[in-house]
């Protein structure tokens, strides 16, 4: 695996390199980024050789090529990547369903939408506005007298 990863690096550092070199090399760009290495072709040539030839740890990709060819009933066909792909698909597509089911149970048991520590609330809080409501009446009905005596 480790050999895997290596392969994966100098793969992504010999696509830096060739992006940068390919932007660097094209005039319409704007290059004060670009430095002189950018521009070097040994640069871009390094890091395939890099790649393809010497790789880090003896793994390059010729190496994974030959691991292939050894061992050619490892590799799946396209029918059968194809066959486990839907497969997964149709297994995903019920957990989701399942999922669903299970949160609706989960909700009815434990009574989300409308348990009864809503429902007290609400009533709770219907007592206290109504309470300010009568104390603002209230209030105002004592000024009025009090200003019209």
């Amino acid at each position: 695996m480790d050999n895997n990863e290596n392969i994966l690096a100098e793969l992504a550092d010999f696509d830096v390199k060739y992006a940068k070199y390919i932007y660097c090399n094209n005039s319409k760009n704007n290059l004060t980024n670009c430095l002189p290495e950018d521009k070097n072709m040994a640069t871009l040539t390094d890091a395939y050789d890099k790649l393809v030839k010497k790789g880090s740890n003896g793994a390059n990709l010729k190496n994974m090529r030959d691991v292939i060819k050894k061992n050619p009933n490892d590799i799946m066909s396209n029918d059968e990547y194809l066959k486990r792909y839907n497969s997964t698909i149709k297994r995903y597509n019920k957990l989701v369903n399942y999922r669903r089911r299970l949160d609706d149970k989960m909700r009815i048991l434990y009574n989300v939408d409308n348990n009864i520590t809503y429902d007290n609330k609400l009533k709770y809080d219907a007592t206290v506005y109504s309470g300010i409501v009568w104390t603002v009446l209230a209030s105002s009905l004592v000024y009025y007298m009090f200003s019209k005596l």
